[in-house]
């Protein structure tokens, strides 16, 4: 939580622990801490070490079976924010080596607030577990490195190895991060941190037991492609540079109008003006005066963003609820009712909810167009009542609507359910 409330005030958004965390709660979210109650008891990992310790030689058999009897049983759900945003200067990232936390099993356990796409992308590939919480740092970021009191007392290194020594604990014990045991904070060096994915295991005088059990884990080294010119600013002061949980860069997240990837040139397609399913061609612009859009409309629609119906009977077959307006000599335009929303005004919407109201209509509006009559009733509230004529309406959550109203040719007003107006 409180990473999170740096990064945004960073990011110049001054915000409380407080504010996100109601926030979260508004959205059925929960913000949890880190696990204060390690795993495994310092007494359980002791009975660990010793066993590795004594079975050191013991055939690849038996220590397979060793493996399935010393896996944690309730393992972590690793925990991380779904974005980050890119910090300016280079922080200290701590990596804690223990057995007695930080252990996941699967990519859900071990990737859990990543989106779907992207765990989709991991459960495709072979992943080896258990593993500790794998770790994201951006380009330029210090990793320290440390072991629990156990871990340290027994003796370990790292090792860097490639994806498939990382699934298979095997390795040649060729690059060694340190050039003894891990003993107090030690920093990895940058040699080993570019961008891209990086891959380390725990050893004890060349036994790959401790990889086996858990000690191994994968970093995620993240760059930022948010400026075309180290001189620019990022995302040229007109979005946010930032990545989701295991994307492998950072990007820009633009302000509208202004499109990726720098956010220096203004998409007027980026809000949407074409409708009705229309194409959106945007001439792209460094200032908003200068850009413009087309859309390309579907065949039945026209107009500049394909809000106008070609032809009278192509729109009365699409406008229902609604009159249809002529806007040109070949076009018209869908009029909602009042109290109806919508392209084709089919929504029923009113300014609060009628329960068991009596509704009444009277003194009906005569509304004519150039070759077409129709009568819209006009439709009056009045005092609460369990009239029967309040049942016969259609009632859809506790909120009124009309059943699909035709209008025909000769200004008679027909309902598709055969029920008569009141």
């Amino acid at each position: 939580m409180g990473d999170l409330v740096n990064d945004l005030q960073r990011a110049g958004t001054k915000v409380t622990k407080a504010t996100i965390r109601n926030t979260l709660r508004q959205q059925g979210l929960k913000s949890c801490s880190a696990r204060r109650v390690p795993l495994l008891k310092p007494v359980h990992v002791r009975a660990r070490l010793k066993f590795a310790r004594e079975h050191l030689d013991d055939p690849e058999e038996d220590w397979e079976n060793v493996i399935r009897h010393f896996l944690v049983t309730s393992q972590l759900l690793c925990r991380r924010p779904r974005y980050r945003v890119w910090r300016p200067q280079p922080g200290n990232i701590t990596l804690r080596l223990s057995l007695m936390e930080n252990t996941c099993r699967n990519v859900n356990h071990c990737w859990n607030g990543i989106s779907e796409r992207a765990r989709a992308h991991l459960m495709d590939k072979s992943y080896a577990f258990p593993q500790l919480c794998p770790v994201e740092v951006q380009l330029g970021d210090n990793l320290l490195a440390f072991t629990d009191p156990m871990l340290e007392q027994y003796g370990i290194n790292l090792v860097n190895v490639s994806k498939e020594e990382f699934d298979s604990c095997f390795t040649e014990q060729k690059q060694h991060l340190f050039a003894g045991y891990i003993n107090g904070s030690l920093q990895v060096a940058s040699k080993w941190l570019s961008p891209g994915v990086h891959y380390f295991a725990g050893t004890h005088e060349g036994s790959r037991h401790l990889c086996q059990l858990g000690l191994r884990f994968s970093v995620l080294v993240k760059e930022q492609l948010c400026q075309n010119s180290p001189r620019r600013h990022l995302c040229s002061g007109k979005g946010v540079c930032r990545a989701q949980t295991g994307q492998f860069a950072y990007g820009c997240q633009c302000l509208k109008p202004y499109s990726e990837p720098y956010c220096d040139a203004v998409d007027m397609c980026s809000g949407g003006p074409c409708q009705n399913g229309a194409n959106c061609l945007s001439s792209h612009a460094a200032h908003p005066s200068q850009a413009s859009y087309q859309c390309l409309c579907p065949s039945v629609f026209t107009g500049v963003n394909c809000s106008e119906i070609l032809g009278q009977n192509n729109c009365i077959r699409r406008c229902r609820n609604g009159i249809c307006l002529q806007v040109s000599p070949n076009s018209f335009h869908c009029e909602c009712f009042d109290g109806f929303t919508g392209k084709s005004s089919i929504s029923f919407s009113m300014p609060e909810p009628l329960t068991l109201q009596e509704i009444q209509c009277q003194n009906s509006t005569h509304v004519a167009g150039s070759k077409w009559h129709w009568y819209v009733p006009r439709c009056l509230r009045v005092r609460a009542s369990t009239s029967s004529k309040v049942r016969n309406h259609h009632e859809v959550g506790g909120d009124w609507s009309w059943r699909n109203l035709r209008l025909s040719r000769d200004g008679e007003r027909k309902r598709s359910s055969g029920e008569q107006l009141a």
